[in-house]
């Protein structure tokens, strides 16, 4: 009778990483090995017109993670931060969440705007991965359909509540809201508000920053100077990179009948917008400190890491923004578990300990997130006057 053949010690070992491998444990045990940094991903609009804010969202980032990795980084680890591009296109953004994934990402941040944070939701739910402080107040972000999205900012109701509130403050009575649909929802739901408060005079659309579309806006508005119609006292925009960069380029800011006070709520676009609008009045909603005028600590903060490690590209609000959600991130981090089953799924483990820093403070700026809670943060309007100054 033949005797079974003994599988030899270098038989074994392929066998036993071959199902490491399948079970995903070799990439939770590198994860998780002494020295080896801890991974953060995000997918920004490197190339297109989104260019200028991606690099300000990299500096902000950065400035944490140089001031971080030169302290020692998180449990004796440094932290990296791999960034994709995604032009602005939002299948190109979940499919770089794929890869990020694969890479051994434990998180997405900092995704821009309705449609790529919308994919990089579905994208990270699919691979089982935390999306954290998405550059988005849509609703739709904050359904609780399994997805574990983080915001750290304030959703769209609740800007638009502001801003209602502001612009009836001043006595404002007519309004154009002029939108590209480059963010869908938010603008159906600026519509419907400014309806319902009986403010919106027109509702006009330049789709795919259309050249000839903007002439038709520039020559209604010029038209409603003198035809006796009630004067509009305020524009309210709802515009993305592309149509913002046409409005520069043809000087819209100075075309006859721009209302005097032009409005936004919060955008990745606006320092663009301050530049079309040189002349008017701009008001915005911001859903945190502006690093131009607050004393905050978290801002005191960025201030200083901004000069010892990336420059003034950091000093604004997308910079500020990556610089929260990064500190956020490395604190969730710190309070990982080093072992036990936990440490076994790195990202499960990093999503619970996200969602223990609710009610927290960080840099002064309190974590108002969790079920039940409308939003993450809150909002102020901020006034850009003619001089150039910004007032609260």
């Amino acid at each position: 009778m033949s005797m079974p053949r003994r599988r030899g010690g270098a038989e074994v070992c392929r066998g036993v990483l071959a199902w490491l491998l399948a079970t995903g444990t070799v990439a939770a045990t590198a994860q998780q090995g002494a020295g080896m940094p801890w991974l953060l991903g995000q997918s920004l609009p490197l190339s297109g017109p989104g260019y200028a804010t991606a690099k300000r969202v990299q500096a902000g980032a950065q400035a944490w993670l140089a001031r971080l990795n030169a302290q020692g980084g998180v449990q004796g680890r440094p932290v990296e931060l791999l960034t994709l591009d995604d032009g602005g296109d939002p299948q190109r953004t979940a499919a770089n969440v794929r890869r990020l994934a694969r890479d051994g990402a434990l998180a997405v941040l900092n995704c821009q705007g309705e449609r790529a944070c919308g994919a990089a939701a579905q994208a990270t739910r699919e691979v089982g991965l935390p999306l954290l402080g998405p550059y988005s107040g849509a609703l739709a972000l904050r359904q609780g359909d399994g997805a574990q999205v983080l915001p750290l900012r304030a959703d769209d109701g609740r800007e638009i509540d502001a801003l209602l509130h502001q612009l009836q403050g001043m006595a404002v009575r007519q309004v154009a809201l002029l939108g590209d649909g480059s963010e869908p929802a938010r603008e159906r739901l600026l519509a419907e508000r400014l309806g319902h408060a009986a403010l919106l005079a027109v509702h006009w659309s330049l789709p795919q920053a259309d050249a000839t579309a903007l002439v038709q806006v520039q020559q209604a508005l010029q038209a409603r100077q003198g035809a006796g119609q009630a004067p509009l006292q305020a524009l309210v925009l709802c515009l993305g990179w592309d149509s913002l960069d046409l409005l520069d380029r043809e000087r819209f800011g100075l075309a006859p009948g721009v209302p005097a006070v032009v409005t936004s709520l919060s955008t990745a676009g606006l320092t663009q917008l301050l530049a079309v609008f040189r002349n008017q009045m701009v008001g915005f909603t911001s859903v945190l400190p502006n690093p131009d005028i607050s004393r905050l600590p978290l801002v005191l903060d960025l201030q200083r890491d901004a000069e010892a490690y990336v420059g003034p590209e950091a000093l604004n609000l997308d910079g500020l923004a990556a610089y929260l959600h990064l500190r956020v991130a490395t604190e969730a981090l710190a309070r990982m578990p080093r072992s036990g089953p936990a440490a076994g799924a790195p990202a499960q483990a990093f999503w619970q300990a996200l969602q223990g820093l609710a009610g927290t403070t960080v840099g002064g700026w309190r974590l108002n997130f969790g079920p039940g809670t409308p939003g993450a943060s809150g909002v102020e309007i901020v006034l850009r006057g003619r001089d150039g100054r910004l007032r609260r």
